[in-house]
């Protein structure tokens, strides 16, 4: 049986390399690229947004050395990182449909968002209320944590863009299915 290769596109890997830059200058993110594995470097000093790279080398070992070199080394401050990235994602045209959209309308595209992004994931919306939805999460793969937190960073900042106040999104293993996380996103 032969292992699944998990992927993540390049403009999450160059969203990572923006948000060092701007958040610790051109010093740390330097120090932070000298400090990374050599197949991470290859990955990450030139990543292309529309090709798919290796999950582990090209996201989940740099943000963990960032972690460890910035952050205390605590995954959930990826969390920041998925915020500056929704920021400078969700601009021009994509701000225009959150500003018209609700953020049930962004729960609805969350799967869609995240089936681009990542592969062989698979996302479902599985609930869908008045402030509150759950996104099921299939095939992401062990990712240390570091994945799952970017897109709780991620995901909050685009239901604040699309009007959400009091936002609260969190991960939990899936009452229904083995192998899978829920995505719960509140909101008022």
């Amino acid at each position: 049986m032969t292992d699944v290769i998990h992927e993540v596109k390049g403009s999450v890997i160059a969203a990572t390399v923006d948000f060092a830059r701007a958040r610790f200058g051109d010093e740390g993110c330097n120090q932070w690229l000298a400090a990374l594995p050599s197949d991470s470097q290859e990955i990450v000093r030139t990543p292309l947004a529309s090709s798919w790279y290796d999950l582990t080398c090209g996201l989940i070992a740099p943000t963990r050395v960032l972690c460890d070199l910035f952050m205390n080394g605590r995954a959930s401050a990826t969390r920041e990182i998925g915020r500056y990235s929704a920021d400078k994602t969700l601009t021009g045209i994509y701000r225009v449909l959150l500003k018209l959209g609700s953020p049930s309308f962004t729960c609805k595209k969350a799967p869609i968002a995240m089936m681009t992004l990542y592969r062989p994931g698979k996302a479902t919306v599985v609930a869908l209320g008045e402030g509150t939805c759950t996104v099921r999460v299939h095939n992401l793969g062990d990712t240390g944590g570091f994945v799952e937190e970017r897109m709780v960073g991620f995901v909050a900042r685009a239901l604040e863009l699309a009007g959400g106040k009091a936002v609260d999104v969190s991960w939990r293993p899936s009452d229904d299915e083995a192998n899978a996380r829920d995505v719960l996103m509140l909101w008022s």
